[in-house]
């Protein structure tokens, strides 16, 4: 009975003294020849494989990849590492939007013009041209000297036409007071002659008095008339006179009296101050100079007095509210020298306003309060006026850098898309 295989193996590999058996040396024996037949093959397989590689190579060297140079490759690297930092930077920072605006500066109450109430001499002008004033800061000061002089000698006048004037009235009613008495005693005499006369008459006409004797009382009669008209006519022109006299005396106080007032006003307002606060400009007072009553001084612009109006286009308006900030440029004034002014939001246009020839598109009018009424340069304070252009760029909101770009894309890509449907 024959064994199994695996114990048949297991008694071939177990140690024997014996030899072995010729079966076996011939199985080896085909086994090595086998071996080394397929060694042999795979030498030829693969002598024939890179013979063949080899002559490709040959053929088609300018088609072989070399490696890339290590500068091309830290270039690579470079660039991805720069576009990596570029998107997490554009995600986490983020940048003001802005708008750029256009308008002009109105004014809220206009400038304050000051002028001085009684002309006079400068003695000292306090202020600048630009610079900033407080209200109550003293300004000017005239001279008063002149002024109180001349207050006396007017008063010293005023004093002396009076008193003239009352003598001169005493003295006409003097004269007055002597013509009524004679006209008293010359209107008793005419109605003393009146009668006779009429008695006399009588007389005449009964043959009892001549006629001539008559016609000579009757002349006494008409004399007496006469003087009488006189002292009349002399009683008017003395009354004419005392209106006269007392006409041009008080035309020449009035006149002195003015005079007097306007001396009284230098000497009152021998300080001129500063009725608001705000920024000189445009000065007229020079020191030593003489100013008339009612001209002007110099010009003031009021802290707050001018506010920007700026127009929003309508598809901004929706960002815009209240008490955002902006910067404001004066056109007139280079930026580069002057600088800019910074403005807040205090009102928003409820309405838009339709296009026209100066704006074509619709927008809404934005009012922009300044921090300061004026622009500085090399210390140098200079103000503003009502009316003059400015540029305002608004702070809407901050978006991430990725978005604007997004954005960016968003309309490119709706442009192409109209242009397409066209």
């Amino acid at each position: 009975m024959s064994k199994p295989p695996d114990q048949a193996e297991s008694s071939n590999s177990e140690p024997s003294n014996s030899e072995p058996s010729p079966s076996a040396l011939v199985k080896a024996e085909q086994a090595k020849t086998e071996l080394v037949k397929a060694a042999s093959s795979s030498l030829s397989l693969k002598q024939k494989t890179g013979d063949a590689a080899n002559r490709w190579l040959a053929k088609n060297r300018s088609l072989v990849l070399r490696q890339t140079p290590f500068w091309a490759q830290s270039l690579v690297g470079i660039m991805i590492g720069l576009g990596t930092i570029a998107v997490i930077g554009g995600v986490l920072f983020r940048i003001d939007e802005v708008v750029t605006v256009q308008g002009q500066l109105e004014s809220i109450g206009g400038t304050v013009e000051v002028k001085t109430p009684a002309g006079g001499r400068v003695a000292e002008v306090l202020f600048k041209d630009g610079e900033e004033v407080q209200k109550g800061q003293l300004l000017v000061r005239f001279d008063t000297r002149q002024a109180a002089d001349e207050q006396a000698t007017l008063t010293d006048l005023i004093e002396l036409e009076e008193k003239e004037l009352k003598s001169r009235l005493q003295t006409i009613a003097s004269q007055q007071a002597t013509l009524q008495g004679r006209l008293d005693v010359l209107k008793q005499r005419l109605v003393t002659k009146t009668m006779i006369s009429n008695e006399l008459k009588k007389l005449v006409e009964l043959g009892g008095f001549q006629k001539l004797q008559f016609l000579e009382k009757q002349d006494q009669l008409f004399e007496l008339q006469k003087q009488l008209s006189e002292v009349v006519q002399q009683k008017d022109q003395l009354r004419l006179q005392a209106d006269q006299t007392r006409l041009q005396t008080r035309k020449s106080v009035g006149q002195m009296s003015n005079s007097l007032r306007q001396a009284e006003l230098q000497l009152q307002y021998q300080n001129v101050l500063a009725p608001v606060k705000g920024v000189v400009f445009d000065p007229q007072a020079r020191a030593e100079g003489v100013l008339s009553a009612g001209e002007r001084i110099l010009s003031i612009v009021p802290q707050g007095g001018l506010y920007a109006e700026v127009f929003v286009p309508n598809k901004d308006i929706g960002f815009v509210k209240k008490g955002q900030q902006a910067k404001v440029r004066v056109d007139s004034f280079p930026f580069t020298r002057y600088g800019e002014l910074k403005g807040e939001v205090t009102q928003i246009g409820a309405d838009a306003l339709p296009p026209d020839q100066k704006m074509n598109f619709y927008r809404f009018p934005i009012k922009l309060k300044l921090n300061q009424p004026y622009l500085e340069s090399r210390g140098m304070k200079i103000p503003l006026q009502n009316g003059m252009a400015v540029t305002s760029n608004l702070k809407l909101r901050d978006k991430r850098v990725i978005s604007l770009i997004s954005d960016l894309l968003v309309d490119q890509m709706d442009s192409v898309k109209s242009i397409r449907q066209q």
